[in-house]
């Protein structure tokens, strides 16, 4: 059996949400096991479905796991937990810097150029 360069077409079906076959071949394409024809409506896929074209066979395969490393499926929702205040030394000495364009604290004024005070002093 003749496979033609443009027998199907597998896309993602926006309105109905699943992954489509659109069969283009005159001699139609079997999805586990059913003979689809041209002109059928469109076939919803799932993965591991068997695709047979001609005497060729396929699986439509949907990842497990996501590009960017994370397990596909249900997510479970983990709280944030903000980072904890930087006291010492190092956070003190920012909060006494003078600053161009303002900031946090009180305003004051030490020979005539501008600091802020922190409020945790």
């Amino acid at each position: 059996m003749n496979n033609s360069r443009h027998h199907a077409r597998v896309f993602y079906d926006f309105t109905r949400r699943p992954f489509a076959l659109e069969v283009l071949g005159k001699n139609g394409c079997l999805v586990e096991g059913v003979l689809h024809l041209p002109g059928n409506p469109l076939v919803k896929l799932d993965s591991q479905d068997l695709l047979q074209i001609g005497d060729k066979e396929f699986y439509f395969l949907l990842p497990v796991r996501s590009i960017l490393g994370e397990a596909l499926g249900p997510r479970h929702h983990v709280p944030v937990v903000p980072p904890p205040p930087q006291y010492g030394y190092h956070g003190a000495e920012r909060a006494l810097l003078p600053t161009a364009g303002g900031g946090a604290g009180k305003k004051g004024r030490r020979n005539g150029s501008h600091f802020f005070r922190s409020d945790f002093f």
